[in-house]
């Protein structure tokens, strides 16, 4: 049901924010900027004083780096 997925969504944000903060800080920036802003990678790049490309790949270090970690989300699921 959608209020049980809202439910575990919301245990899950603690979680989640804790793996984004133990990234490098210019990879977390990059992860805050996109997923929690919604800004492109474009004005990142200008944010950063960095390339677009370059962000690209810092996003996707990033996101390998939280898939490492996939095995503590699933730690926190709980049953509802």
């Amino acid at each position: 049901s959608t209020v049980y997925k809202g439910r575990e969504l919301d245990d899950l944000e603690p979680v989640v924010d804790a793996l984004v903060k133990t990234l490098p800080s210019q990879e977390e920036k990059i992860i805050r900027l996109h997923y929690y802003q919604n800004s492109r990678f474009d004005l990142i790049a200008q944010e950063l004083g960095i390339s677009k490309g370059r962000v690209s790949q810092m996003h996707r270090s990033a996101l390998h780096r939280l898939s490492l970690h996939y095995d503590e989300l699933k730690l926190v699921r709980n049953e509802y």
